[in-house]
């Protein structure tokens, strides 16, 4: 799933996609796909469905915008293809021959870079002992990947990833982080997993982090997915990179959280109303009560005196 992004949701976004647009749920005629809990929703705004990584709609939309466009996009993030990927599984991190976790740090950089893609290196400097210069790759050269509002647009809504979606326990404490995780389920064990993935970034830094078996077989594999597993690695992980790093904060706010507002807003403006309705009920009550009292008053002060004269 740490591929929905590069293949599916950024080429979206190129297209006019919006992070609050509806994106179908259910189960698809065109191609064999399911949730990760085999249960649909009927429809899901996009940042739904990348903080939740909803698998039938990532699928969906690959189809909507065109499974050429999402293709170009992965191999344009710096990932090699075959034409056996050349299929809407391709959604999903169906991939022939995988990814590293360099490869990933890299292609998520990206949305940390305002678009822009670095060429990857181990080594960022080498000085010798009289000062000189060995290796210097601080200045590496750059590829304009995607847009700057694209890269931002696709970072709010990664950011509801940690915040409420399936990365919470990836969330490295103090900090916020925007990223994907990501698990490849096994034909033979239903709770199980061949890999794990947690891909976390910050306008600092990129963590990618992979946790399964070289070759994954029915005695070789992962119970769980990357929510109860490699999460809890890299939370560790990110939380002491993190302490270490200028912790430049995000210059866009959280897709998932604006929609909590937006309700919670809402919420807030029928509670004012209901508040008016209940003061101006309480004031015309009363008010209604006093001149009841008044009349009461003044035909029974009548009664009083009309007895009086009969007297």
């Amino acid at each position: 799933s740490t591929m929905k992004p590069l293949a599916v949701y950024t080429a979206a976004l190129e297209a006019g996609w919006k992070a609050t647009d509806t994106l179908k749920d259910q189960s698809l005629d065109f191609y064999d796909v399911s949730n990760f809990d085999h249960t649909y929703s009927g429809e899901v705004s996009m940042a739904t469905a990348v903080a939740e990584s909803l698998n039938a709609p990532a699928v969906w939309l690959l189809h909507e915008i065109g499974l050429e466009k999402g293709y170009k996009k992965v191999e344009q993030f710096g990932i090699s293809l075959s034409k056996k990927d050349d299929y809407y599984g391709l959604a999903l991190g169906g991939l022939t021959t995988g990814v590293s976790p360099l490869q990933m740090a890299s292609a998520y950089s990206v949305f940390a870079n305002e678009g822009k893609k670095y060429d990857s290196h181990f080594i960022t400097k080498i000085v010798d002992a009289s000062g000189a210069v060995v290796v210097d790759n601080t200045e590496a050269d750059s590829e304009q990947v995607t847009t700057k509002e694209v890269s931002e647009e696709m970072t709010s809504m990664l950011l509801g990833v940690f915040s409420s979606g399936t990365g919470v326990n990836a969330s490295p404490s103090g900090y916020t982080m925007a990223g994907k995780t990501g698990s490849t389920e096994t034909t033979y064990e239903d709770n199980g997993t061949k890999d794990q993935w947690v891909v976390g970034y910050t306008p600092d830094v990129v963590i990618a982090t992979w946790l399964g078996f070289d070759e994954a077989g029915e005695s070789h594999y992962l119970t769980g997915s990357s929510s109860t597993g490699v999460s809890y690695i890299f939370k560790d992980e990110a939380t002491r990179i993190l302490a270490n790093s200028a912790q430049t904060s995000f210059g866009v706010s959280d897709a998932t959280q604006s929609s909590s507002e937006t309700s919670s807003s809402g919420s807030n403006l029928l509670d004012e109303f209901g508040n008016k309705v209940k003061e101006g009920t309480e004031y015309w009550g009363g008010k209604i009560k006093d001149g009841a009292d008044k009349v009461k008053d003044t035909v029974g002060n009548a009664w009083d005196s009309f007895k009086s004269n009969l007297n």
